[in-house]
């Protein structure tokens, strides 16, 4: 009788994944804001926009934003500070 390793075993159950990765299929739910679009928004606030109208244009949600910001270790400082007026 073969006997297997606990990792042998992992190892093959896992395997359709890890070679799925490797060959760059992404998992999980798809980012709601790109890169590129993050990075327009940010230069728009430090242009001095409001949040609010950076948010109207580029139609995000500002909890999608301040958890992009706070996920990406980006500090705005504008960004994560609730305007009130």
């Amino acid at each position: 009788m073969k006997t297997f390793s606990i990792t042998a075993k992992k190892q093959h159950r896992f395997h359709p994944a890890v070679a799925a990765k490797r060959r760059g299929k992404t998992f999980g739910r798809p980012r709601a804001i790109s890169d590129e679009k993050l990075d327009q928004i940010v230069a728009a606030l430090e242009a001095g926009a409001t949040m609010a109208a950076a948010l109207r244009t580029f139609d995000v949600a500002r909890s999608t934003l301040t958890a992009r910001l706070r996920a990406g270790s980006r500090i705005v400082s504008r960004c994560l500070v609730h305007e009130r007026r």
